[in-house]
């Protein structure tokens, strides 16, 4: 027996909010009761509306907080109806991530993938999509290994200097770094120069926007 979701839809993307909008409003039956911009909204008011919610359906990339943190917080907050996570980017540990937190479902965000996850979650089943994800990654190493060979700031970066941009993300100083990685701070510390040299950065947030963008700091980096 399929039942009727009462949806909430977090994203911080008001294109994509407003497709989502229009793929459920035309091919289901659900209701969409609330729209939030970011994982802290929906937060900051779950104890309002977790009774009035049946399905949250959450982008996970969102910069306030991503949508792996929203769904975590969500579950030990002790909201207990169903979370489906959608995203434009697939990465090979989302699903993984996604089922030991105790997510229901997953996947991208075209309209046919939707419908399906909504169809098989109102059946009271779990969905997670990996229908596309080998087409997505060939996809993607392809570009990556065109972006490096294009952008020779990436070939020039040794291991170690890797190892403190991926510690860096995780927002790890120098004095932390010089720990995990057993070199003292002023060690670190040259090494960020020759990082913010070779990339041709000028700050940490620079430098991590470059990194996330050049895939050298990746979603599952920050997990691990």
């Amino acid at each position: 027996m399929m039942v009727k979701f009462r949806i909430a839809i977090v994203d911080d993307n008001e294109t994509d909010l407003e497709i989502i909008k229009t793929i459920i409003q035309k091919n289901t039956l659900h209701q969409i009761v609330y729209e939030f911009r970011s994982g802290i909204d929906i937060n900051n008011q779950l104890d309002q509306i977790k009774l009035l919610v049946d399905l949250v359906i959450v982008d996970c990339h969102m910069p306030l907080l991503n949508g792996f943190d929203t769904v975590r917080l969500m579950i030990a907050k002790k909201y207990t109806g169903k979370l489906l996570c959608v995203t434009n980017g697939f990465y090979k540990n989302y699903i993984s991530f996604l089922k030991e937190v105790g997510v229901h479902g997953f996947c991208g965000k075209q309209e046919d993938l939707l419908v399906k996850a909504l169809e098989v979650l109102a059946k009271g089943n779990n969905y997670f999509d990996e229908s596309d994800y080998a087409v997505w990654s060939t996809d993607c190493l392809r570009r990556n290994l065109v972006e490096r060979d294009n952008d020779s700031s990436i070939s020039l970066l040794n291991s170690i200097e890797i190892k403190i941009i991926k510690g860096m993300a995780k927002g790890y100083n120098s004095i932390e770094l010089s720990s995990k990685i057993n070199l003292s701070k002023n060690t670190i510390d040259k090494y960020k120069c020759e990082i913010y040299r070779k990339t041709k950065t000028k700050n940490d947030k620079q430098l991590l926007s470059l990194s996330f963008i050049k895939g050298i700091v990746k979603a599952e980096d920050y997990y691990s």
